[in-house]
């Protein structure tokens, strides 16, 4: 959850990242009222349902089904949170999105963005951990009862 695949969505602020380095998206948008943007810079503008290449930009844009940032009333801010902090947040209905444990475990082995993670498209790392490692240890951290470093 401190990756960059991560951070850059799960960010302070109302701007989300973007790279391995956490630059400053471009073109600039806003995370908006519920995650997926503001007007007409809306995140599926132009992140579709997959990865996909842009004639305008020559690159590759990121896409998965739902691209949105949190929503600004629960943003789940991973980037320089500390393990205790974001470990509490989580588990937090008031600062996860109102999950409950049952809930955030679906999302994180079943959520199609966040599995897109791993899917990055070129020329960005993906999580240090396999989707299956990750999934595996996301079931066992709930099972055991979410317990904080």
């Amino acid at each position: 959850m401190q990756h960059p695949r991560c951070q850059n969505c799960h960010t302070s602020g109302d701007a989300p990242r973007q790279s391995d380095r956490g630059s400053a998206h471009q073109p600039p948008v806003r995370r908006g009222p519920e995650g997926k943007g503001v007007g007409a810079m809306q995140c599926a503008t132009c992140h579709l349902e997959q990865n996909a290449r842009s004639p305008t930009l020559r690159r590759e844009v990121p896409g998965a089904p739902g691209w949105r940032m949190p929503p600004p009333e629960a943003p789940m801010v991973f980037r320089e949170a500390e393990p205790r902090a974001l470990c509490e947040a989580l588990k937090d209905p008031d600062r996860n999105g109102k999950r409950s444990r049952e809930q955030l475990g679906r999302h994180m082995t079943e959520d199609a963005l966040l599995a897109w993670a791993w899917n990055p498209g070129a020329g960005l790392a993906r999580p240090p951990l396999t989707r299956d490692e990750f999934n595996a240890a996301a079931i066992a951290w709930l099972r055991a009862g979410a317990p904080c470093p």
